[in-house]
């Protein structure tokens, strides 16, 4: 189990990006992120994009949250067609604008993910 916080980080608030089928390797996963970080459980808040039948507005992602983590099985791949792929994408590529702004220039494509 995770161990308390430390005062510097206790009031953090994170979401997890997810893309699991099963739900106990679903809550495996923020049990791991959980410890690993040392965060409480009313931390950590996950979207599951495999697993969701509507995505949230990519700006509404950002309201309230001081980090993203992003996790997720193996068999899941940029390469492939599922519906979440490009939420995905423009949830990454909204975050960098947000960090580093415009004039940095963002290429997503599912064979090549550069930063120019």
């Amino acid at each position: 189990m995770s161990s308390a916080p430390s005062p510097d980080h206790a009031s953090l608030s994170i979401l997890l990006l997810q893309a699991r089928k099963g739900q106990d390797m679903e809550l495996q996963e923020q049990d791991c992120f959980l410890e690993r970080c040392h965060l409480e459980r009313s931390q950590l808040h996950s979207l599951n994009l495999a697993r969701t039948d509507s995505l949230p507005d990519v700006t509404e992602l950002f309201n309230g949250y001081d980090a993203f983590f992003i996790g997720g099985a193996g068999e899941y791949s940029a390469v492939e067609e599922y519906d979440w792929i490009p939420f995905a994408l423009d949830t990454h590529a909204s975050i960098f604008f947000q960090n580093f702004g415009e004039s940095h220039s963002v290429v997503f494509d599912r064979k090549n993910c550069a930063t120019r």
